[in-house]
């Protein structure tokens, strides 16, 4: 059902937030991180553009984003080659 609404709704946080909580409850946890990290990446490529668009904030969010893809490979819910940038 997630995947269907993803596809004609593809930037709503809730329906991505939504799949991810249903993967994990799934035992895919794997999936979910992949998917929290793409939706997080997504987020900061909406909210850091045009006038928004400051460097120190973008890397500053984005060694957050690193260091979350780092400690779900540490726990190894994903491997950290899954990650596509």
């Amino acid at each position: 059902m997630f995947e269907d609404l993803l596809q004609k709704y593809p930037r709503n946080p809730h329906l991505t937030t939504s799949r991810s909580y249903a993967l994990q409850r799934l035992g895919r946890t794997e999936e979910a991180a992949v998917s929290e990290i793409a939706l997080k990446y997504s987020e900061l490529g909406r909210t850091l553009v045009g006038e928004r668009d400051k460097p120190e904030l973008w890397t500053t969010q984005l060694k957050e984003l690193v260091t979350d893809v780092q400690a779900s490979a540490q726990s190894e819910r994903i491997a950290a080659s899954l990650v596509v940038w």
